[in-house]
């Protein structure tokens, strides 16, 4: 929920809370949630009117089952483009920051940094560090070995057995 609200406090709320027309609620439960955490003393909704418990049920499902669930492989490459586009978020933030100079000597007290330092880019992100550079080291091996690769033919399973076991 932590992470949800972060975003939604970003973004704001992309998908509305579905509701009934007794302002039950049928769908949205974790964003309704985060919009509390947040505070909020109202959120954007989507009536649905006069729903059977049926009818009901059948949204919430719809909502709950048939969205995608990412692969490990998608959610690694969705986090490091979105450490991509934090950095360069960063970058412009900096380079419109005005320059300030030291009437002593002139010299430039403040300049845009060139390179973004992985814990500016993980605090934008409400992520750890180490979550960015897991999601490396694990872009670093789906490269190195493509999927598929160790499923081929040519590697064998091999199972070990417990000497008492053998026969």
């Amino acid at each position: 929920i932590d992470a949800l609200a972060t975003s939604i406090k970003r973004y704001g709320l992309i998908h509305p809370i579905v509701i009934d027309a007794e302002n039950n609620l049928i769908a949205g439960g974790r964003r309704l949630q985060a919009c509390q955490q947040l505070g909020w003393a109202e959120v954007d909704v989507r009536p649905y009117g006069e729903l059977t418990e049926n009818e009901r049920r059948e949204i919430e499902l719809e909502e709950n089952l048939l969205r995608k669930d990412l692969t490990p492989e998608e959610r690694t490459k969705t986090l490091l483009e979105r450490v991509r586009v934090a950095a360069e978020i960063i970058e412009e933030e900096a380079a419109n920051t005005p320059t300030v100079l030291l009437e002593s000597d002139k010299t430039v007290a403040s300049a845009p940094a060139k390179v973004v330092s992985q814990s500016k880019i993980a605090e934008r992100l409400g992520v750890s560090q180490a979550t960015i550079s897991n999601a490396q080291r694990h872009m670093q091996a789906l490269q190195k070995y493509p999927r598929g690769v160790l499923q081929e033919s040519s590697w064998r399973v091999h199972q070990a057995r417990h000497p008492s076991r053998q026969a």
